[in-house]
């Protein structure tokens, strides 16, 4: 509770998760999980390290298009819609405000 306080506290840095995660579904980063994500702490408020182990599934065929982190239930990259979006940030709550916006 005290790590996600100091996040929100913060606008910018409490927003930079769903950040990744709307970067990594048009690239079809398909592996991006929770071991993917770091956190420096340090004096101040901490910070979300950046991006490291992605990489684009679009340029082979033979990488499936299943992403490990499904927005709203729905994995498959080509068919997550405005409306999956919308509900993952109605359920992440002030973090993830201007979700949409920033998806568009």
């Amino acid at each position: 509770m005290f790590l996600h306080e100091r996040l929100e506290s913060g606008q910018k840095e409490g927003t930079r998760p769903f950040d990744a995660v709307i970067f990594n579904i048009p690239i079809s980063n398909v592996d991006p999980h929770a071991k993917n994500f770091s956190i420096l702490l340090g004096p101040g408020s901490p910070q979300l390290v950046p991006l490291y182990d992605t990489m684009s599934g679009l340029a082979s065929l033979n990488i499936t298009q299943d992403h490990a982190q499904a927005i709203d239930g729905q994995g498959l990259g080509r068919r997550i819609y405005g409306h999956y979006w919308r509900r993952m940030a109605e359920a992440a709550g002030p973090a993830a405000s201007g979700t949409v916006q920033r998806v568009e």
